[in-house]
């Protein structure tokens, strides 16, 4: 059986590690003109050379997606590098003699129920982002073949707000996926006017999302607008015994939210590294109280809980607060504010911390992290829009305990005060 000829393929930054990956699933996920269908058309005919004989396939999110952007690229390569090249209308079957291999074209319309049938080496996904999630499931599930040479799941897609492939790729981090982010403006074969007009159309969200492939909220505005992912995530992120540890805590009866903290010298670049959290659904204080010292075999902590926490309880217990609880625990340094700024001031408090590299948070964190990238204002700019009953959580804790040592010191007048009743 014969091989591909060797096709001269001169890649961007971004493509070179998607083109390369051997990971069982590999996702480029970039921007509007950044070459991701010239990449995903390379990487199906390296594959397919890689498994020949063996089928493949193609999902889109529809077959005319498919036949106006997949098959005129690869139609455009093959022809170029002179390599056979059919496409059977009847079935939807992409044919590469020379090698053997018949490639099945799928779309997403009917949510994958009609992803059925055959036992694949590799499948290209067009546009994830687009795809259902019971489509994306059916089509890995098809890429089973005991004889391939490389067994792979490969997806280009430019992000859609925070929808299924956020939580499985972004919110989720895997171990067995390689995930590549490429930017337009990295795109040297498109025309510079093209990109001047995108930035001209878009606004700042707008072009981290259609420009720079970033997973961003387009509606309504951040809480955190200076978070990102790539700057305050860090996978190194250990607990450090040796470092003060705080904890961050939310009453809440589902779930109830806190998250860990080592304190590290003013002096240091970075003053606090969230190194794990916890979440309990349908529970109380006391219950959270027993879960902090199971995963920290310590007590010798300081908890920044909810200033409400000292007017009631999650659960009450012969008339005692959430505060009090978490005292006839045995956790003592307790710190809160009998009243607490506007949350404004307390998320500007946060951002503040962000935008000066002086907040990290490990990978672990995921509801934090969750939060801080989709956590947004109400339409009155001045309260957390609280619509999603699992977020706003671990974010209310966190800005509230940096509020409390870590104030931004406002004019006389510009700020308020709440008091907690």
């Amino acid at each position: 059986m014969k091989k591909l000829k060797t096709i001269k393929y001169n890649m961007l930054a971004h493509q070179k590690p998607f083109h390369e990956s051997v990971a069982s699933k590999v996702y480029l996920s970039s921007g509007y003109g950044s070459g991701k269908t010239h990449s995903l058309c390379m990487k199906i005919l390296k594959t397919a050379n890689i498994n020949r004989g063996l089928p493949g396939g193609i999902l889109s999110p529809d077959l005319k997606m498919f036949k106006r952007d997949v098959l005129p690229t690869l139609r455009e390569i093959t022809q170029e590098n002179d390599i056979p090249f059919k496409f059977r209308t009847q079935d939807s079957t992409v044919i590469l003699p020379d090698i053997g291999v018949e490639a099945f074209v799928f779309h997403d319309e009917d949510k994958g129920a009609s992803i059925r049938g055959p036992n694949l080496a590799w499948m290209a996904i067009n546009e994830v982002t687009l795809i259902s999630k019971e489509g994306f499931l059916a089509a890995i599930a098809r890429v089973r073949r005991k004889d391939a040479k490389l067994l792979q799941t490969f997806m280009s897609g430019t992000p859609e707000s925070f929808n299924w492939a956020y939580e499985y790729f972004i919110e989720n981090p895997r171990e067995d996926t390689d995930l590549i982010y490429g930017s337009s403006k990295d795109n040297i074969y498109v025309h510079e006017s093209y990109f001047d007009m995108l930035e001209g159309s878009y606004d700042e969200l707008m072009r981290q999302q259609y420009i720079d492939g970033k997973f961003v909220n387009l509606i309504g505005k951040r809480a955190l607008w200076a978070f990102d992912r790539f700057k305050h995530v860090n996978k190194e992120i250990e607990r450090n015994d040796d470092m003060p540890i705080w904890i961050s805590l939310d009453f809440n009866l589902n779930p109830m939210a806190a998250t860990f903290w080592n304190v590290y010298p003013v002096s240091s670049k970075v003053r606090l590294k969230a190194f794990d959290e916890i979440c309990l659904n349908t529970s109380n204080t006391e219950e959270m109280a027993q879960a902090i010292y199971q995963k920290l075999k310590t007590k010798d902590v300081t908890i920044y809980p909810d200033p409400a926490g000292n007017s009631g309880s999650t659960k009450a217990s012969k008339g005692r607060t959430d505060i009090t609880i978490l005292k006839d625990a045995g956790f003592k340094d307790i710190k809160y504010k009998n009243s607490i700024r506007s949350v404004r001031d307390c998320l500007n408090a946060f951002n503040n911390m962000l935008s000066k590299g002086q907040i990290e948070l490990s990978h672990r964190c995921r509801n934090l992290i969750a939060d801080a990238e989709q956590c947004t204002l109400r339409n009155d700019s001045v309260n957390l829009d609280k619509s999603n009953p699992m977020r706003t959580h671990w974010l209310d804790g966190a800005k509230d305990m940096i509020d409390y040592e870590f104030p931004i010191r406002a004019m006389s007048g510009t700020w308020r005060e709440v008091n907690i009743r």
